[in-house]
């Protein structure tokens, strides 16, 4: 998209059967993706930014709710280089902020004004205890107004699928329209994730019309990876963010 500070690429890498290894590719080591194969996914990946992969910016994703900003120059940042954490964001240009996904929600936002990007990584964990809410703090003590931002809330699990216990479930009893009755068992539920961040979304103040949701869903459609469908196999894809 277009913006007063520049141009910036967003998107999510999609898993491909067409290579190697019939799980696909993957931005992450996981499943039966060996290191290598990573290393290879992240350099044509970077490639194809124009960019190089030390400019990638990884997390040690943990379900939780810390954000933290990252820089341009390294040293400005964690010495750990996948610090544990669910969000980031960055005021500057070069960083490419990435968050690994396989059935979660990525949520990226921007901002014009200061220029300003982020992501966060939202599974159930994550939306019941506010990740994105956080984000979006970080963000506006950072100096972006929240009537600003525009948000996307990328492909995740899809609600006719997602199946949860009633454990699971209890966590989302302040947003009962996202729990739907499992067809088969009074002791499940179906979950709608999107919807939960989505209100967040509007309960913080960003503008329905400033937030696009993807309609992809994970677990049934093969171009994505699902730890739900493939378990091991599954592979991560990398939803990304950057100010080019």
């Amino acid at each position: 998209m277009e913006t007063e500070f520049g141009y910036v690429q967003a998107g999510i890498l999609l898993r491909s059967g067409s290579v190697s290894n019939p799980a696909g590719v993957t931005f992450w080591p996981a499943g039966t993706h060996s290191r290598r194969e990573v290393a290879l996914t992240r350099r044509i990946f970077a490639h194809s930014l124009n960019r190089s992969p030390r400019d990638f910016r990884l997390l040690r994703q943990v379900h939780g709710t810390t954000v933290i900003r990252r820089y341009a120059d390294r040293a400005g940042d964690s010495s750990n280089d996948s610090p544990p954490a669910d969000a980031h964001f960055t005021t500057d240009r070069g960083p490419i902020l990435v968050a690994n996904v396989a059935d979660c929600c990525p949520v990226i936002c921007v901002s014009r004004e200061p220029a300003l990007v982020g992501i966060a990584h939202a599974g159930w964990r994550g939306a019941a205890h506010g990740v994105v809410e956080q984000l979006l703090a970080a963000c506006v003590d950072a100096g972006a107004p929240v009537e600003d931002l525009r948000m996307w809330i990328g492909p995740c699990a899809e609600a006719t699928r997602y199946e949860v216990g009633l454990d699971t479930a209890s966590h989302f009893e302040s947003w009962p329209h996202a729990l739907l009755p499992h067809p088969h068992t009074s002791e499940k539920r179906l979950l709608d994730v999107r919807s939960v961040v989505a209100a967040q979304l509007h309960r913080a103040g960003v503008a329905p019309d400033h937030v696009t949701t993807s309609p992809g869903g994970t677990i049934g459609d093969r171009r994505y990876h699902s730890h739900r469908r493939s378990r091991f196999a599954a592979g991560r894809m990398a939803a990304f963010v950057t100010v080019a």
